[in-house]
């Protein structure tokens, strides 16, 4: 008998808030405030960081039906230069935690 293990993507997950995901509307402000305020500019500056991503699949991360990969994550991480403790207060905020 043989165990076979299976490898599976991880994402990181959101909740939403208002209609949209929470992670999705911090980042979004973020991308916004350095002038990616368009999915197709997003896409573009991702894709120089190898993250292939259409401008739906950004739209779609904003409003909170998908859930990035790692290494989406860690590219919009790289690209806004995230600080990790701003990144979950504003999500906490979203939630009613101060």
């Amino acid at each position: 008998m043989s165990t076979i293990f299976e490898k599976k993507e991880q994402r990181v997950a959101q909740t939403k808030v208002n209609g949209m995901g929470d992670l999705g509307i911090v980042i979004k402000g973020y991308c916004d405030s350095i002038g990616l305020d368009t999915p197709q500019k997003v896409v573009e500056v991702l894709s120089k960081y190898g993250v292939d991503m259409t401008p739906e699949c950004v739209e779609d991360f904003y409003s909170g039906d998908y859930d990035l990969t790692l290494e989406e994550f860690g590219a919009f991480h790289s690209i806004l230069n995230l600080d990790g403790n701003d990144l979950f207060e504003k999500v906490g905020k979203l939630h009613g935690l101060s």
